[in-house]
């Protein structure tokens, strides 16, 4: 009797627990993204029976850190324990673009097997026209005007047969190739991604609706700056479009949620490292190496002023710009805070992105920027003259380095990295080339000789240069040549002419600035002169 009243027991606390279980998904509705990782805030709702029960939040990320879960209930309830766990058995929906590339896939694969079976059919009628020639010469006797007739017919019909079975086959070659590039594309596209799921234990005194807020921190997510530089024309602001990519690979599609970027990085301690005690020590001479930048990783290459050990690996962190004086600003579509340590864009439009896809480009904001322009040539090495923008005092618009679309008058002229960890506050962009502007250099016969002075050998260079202004606007150009710098002592440079330019002694670098009206031409000259050893030879460039 005893047993029986424990089965019952235990068979009711099952029945119990059972009922008292309840399965809900999560919602994403918001995710703040940091440069390195992302924090996903979602929301569930269930009805929940008086008592002790577990609500399983499901259609989390299995990539969530358990570290940062934080669980929060609206409602008369109290909040017994939380779990994570990832559910290997309950999968992630493929995303949008594999199934697009699922589709179409398999329409390809449609079309290859009916050009296959085409193919056999033409291949099966050759077959039957070349037993057919055989069986109509060996039945009967045939005159010449017959065979002749007969050979027209089958030469016509077997003609055809072929060139329809070589089309057929030069159809399958485009097919085949798309095939290939598909296949490899799904390869690096995730999927049968494991869910997360958060067990929430709760005790209620009545039935009632619960709310729950789950957030979580993700690593394998992130935003990366972009720019659009536009000018229309040198005698206006240049524009500056504020853009980020945001990618993410937390195996749940993000569907039309609220985005805020953030340039701070939780990966990084927020502690201040300490000084331990340094012990100066003799030790046996090591190899020496200094840091060459990569996006990611730094690979280690000689140098004679670098000391640390081969076997260390140095990472280089994001540019998180994150010292900036405090200010708040609001732009069409775009919130910006300045927090203490980071800065936070809440973007106004909703953002779907999906898990391991190409990532979703938004705009932050535009700026009109005032900028200096300048024509650069160096005619040694090209004859044309390029228009630069410089730009100053970008602090207050909180960018961030990366990289930059360029377009002059409507026209996209290329790419350039937007460098801000540089250490003067000036960013030269590069606008293309003009060729309005003509440029040229060319050598002074009059002057250029070659001659000996007993054991020594004179070399006389004179250059001519020229530029005319093309335009119809005026314009201020920079000119950039060189002369000479003496490796050895034996190697002397003399005579230095250069009709009123900057000389870096240092560099030979040669510049000349000045301004042209349009339609004006200017000419420079530079001349020096090489002695050195008659049984030497020097390079010249």
């Amino acid at each position: 009797m005893k047993k029986l009243i424990t089965l019952l027991f235990s068979a009711l606390c099952a029945t119990f627990a059972t009922a008292n279980e309840i399965t809900v998904d999560a919602k994403i509705e918001s995710a703040t993204v940091f440069l390195q990782g992302a924090t996903l805030h979602n929301t569930a709702s269930a009805e929940i029976p008086a008592g002790v029960s577990t609500i399983t939040i499901s259609r989390l990320s299995h990539a969530a850190v358990q570290q940062s879960l934080q669980v929060a209930g609206a409602g008369d309830f109290t909040i017994l324990d939380v779990r994570f766990r990832v559910n290997y058995l309950t999968k992630q929906e493929s995303s949008d673009r594999y199934q697009a590339l699922e589709k179409q896939r398999k329409d390809l694969l449609a079309q290859q097997q009916r050009l296959n079976d085409e193919i056999a059919v033409y291949k099966m009628d050759e077959e039957l026209l070349k037993k057919n020639m055989e069986l109509s010469g060996k039945n009967q006797a045939v005159t010449m005007a017959e065979l002749e007739k007969v050979a027209n017919f089958y030469r016509s019909r077997m003609l055809d047969t072929k060139q329809k079975l070589q089309q057929k086959q030069a159809e399958l070659e485009p097919i085949a190739e798309k095939l290939n590039d598909i296949n490899r594309q799904l390869r690096d596209i995730p999927r049968n991604v494991p869910t997360g799921e958060v067990q929430v234990t709760v005790s209620s005194k009545k039935a009632q609706k619960a709310q729950f807020a789950v957030s979580y921190f993700m690593n394998d997510a992130g935003w990366t700056p972009l720019y659009d530089v536009r000018v229309e024309d040198v005698n206006k602001d240049l524009a500056i479009t504020y853009k980020a990519r945001v990618e993410q690979n937390s195996g749940i599609s993000w569907s039309n949620i609220g985005v805020t970027l953030s340039t701070g990085n939780p990966s990084l301690s927020g502690t201040a490292p300490e000084l331990q005690k340094w012990i100066v020590r003799q030790q046996n001479p090591q190899p020496v190496y200094k840091a060459s930048y990569s996006k990611q990783r730094v690979a280690a290459v000689p140098h004679p002023n670098a000391s640390f050990n081969k076997s260390e690996e140095v990472e280089l962190m994001a540019d998180d710009r994150m010292d900036y004086a405090p200010s708040a600003a609001n732009w069409a579509g775009t919130t910006t805070t300045n927090n203490t340590t980071t800065i936070e864009f809440a973007i106004s439009e909703k953002l779907t992105v999906a898990s391991g896809g190409e990532g979703a480009l938004l705009s932050i904001n535009t700026h009109q920027i005032p900028a200096m322009y300048r024509y650069i040539t160096v005619p040694k090495l090209d004859r044309d003259a390029f228009l630069q923008a410089k730009i100053t005092n970008l602090e207050p618009f909180n960018f961030l380095s990366g990289m930059a679309n360029i377009y002059f008058q409507g026209t996209y002229v290329g790419e350039t990295f937007f460098n801000l960890q540089q250490p003067n506050d000036t960013i030269a962009l590069s606008l293309g080339r003009d060729k309005n502007i003509q440029v040229e250099r060319k050598a002074i016969s009059t002057f250029n000789e070659r001659s000996l002075l007993g054991q020594k050998r004179r070399e006389a260079f004179a250059w001519e240069i020229s530029v005319r202004n093309g335009k119809q606007t005026p314009i201020t150009i920079q000119v950039i040549d060189q002369i000479p710098i003496s490796g050895q002592s034996e190697i002397e440079i003399s005579g230095v002419q250069h009709s009123g330019a900057t000389l870096d002694k240092d560099s030979g670098k040669v510049t000349w600035d000045f301004s042209l009206d349009k339609g004006q031409t200017k000419k420079m000259e530079l001349r020096y002169t090489i002695t050195y050893p008659r049984n030497w030879v020097i390079n010249r460039n």
